[in-house]
């Protein structure tokens, strides 16, 4: 069968050569510089916004982790009906709970391995300060302070042999003396606090300190999260 001198489409489109003056368009020089740049503000606005977020939610997560650690210092001490010490431990960098077996006046840590385990005084939990790198990303720190672990960074609560002050949970779960632990981020910008009391329940709440409120008497302190209820402006405020 001879041909038809006709292709298909097919054909034609293998068939089909770009002409001499015929190029693929790709992007300019110019083009590239505005799409570089416009990255590059994109990076600058949204990066740091991002590492505020991060900082943010790390800080939230600790404080939370360390109501909890108070919530279990008072549970163990219902448990095993004996007090419970909670200390921040400053040599340690840490949160340090431990059950006061032996009824130590003095609330110092006792432990004895020779006896079986919780007949003397024993570990219940520590929970370290976290780092940042190489340093340390947040202390023991009260905005009243000028620098950290100062005279305010507990307030209130019970004295231990030592002089520090320490909560301490008794075995009906109320707490001995009311007060709280501060703690502030390496920048000294932001600060908690987690509040103790009343004593009969021990409830324990998180709070945040404000600088200067534009709310009420526009005093500086530590206030829950929420909001205001006569501006209904945010109680907690990141600086």
């Amino acid at each position: 069968m001879g041909t038809t001198g006709t292709t298909g489409p097919v054909a034609r489109r293998l068939l089909r050569r770009r002409s001499p003056g015929e190029s693929q368009r790709g992007f300019t020089l110019l083009e590239l510089l505005i799409v570089i740049a416009v990255i590059g503000i994109v990076l600058l606005i949204g990066v740091p916004n991002l590492l505020q977020v991060v900082r943010q939610s790390r800080m939230i997560g600790y404080m939370n982790e360390f109501q909890n650690q108070l919530a279990r210092a008072r549970q163990e001490a219902i448990r095993r009906a004996v007090p419970v010490v909670v200390s921040a431990d400053l040599d340690n960098q840490r949160l340090f709970v431990f059950a006061n077996v032996d009824g130590d006046p003095n609330l110092e840590f006792n432990p004895d391995d020779s006896v079986p385990f919780r007949t003397a005084d024993y570990e219940v939990a520590n929970l370290p300060l976290p780092a940042a790198g190489s340093s340390q990303f947040l202390y023991f720190h009260s905005p009243e302070d000028a620098s950290p672990e100062g005279p305010n960074m507990v307030d209130g609560l019970s004295v231990d042999g030592d002089g520090d002050r320490v909560a301490v949970f008794e075995s009906d779960g109320s707490i001995r003396d009311v007060g709280a632990f501060r703690i502030g981020d390496n920048a000294e910008r932001n600060f908690f606090e987690i509040r103790i009391e009343p004593a009969a329940t021990a409830r324990v709440e998180l709070r945040k300190w404000y600088v200067n409120p534009p709310f009420g008497t526009g005093t500086s302190a530590f206030y829950p999260r929420g909001l205001d209820v006569d501006t209904g402006k945010n109680l907690w405020k990141w600086y």
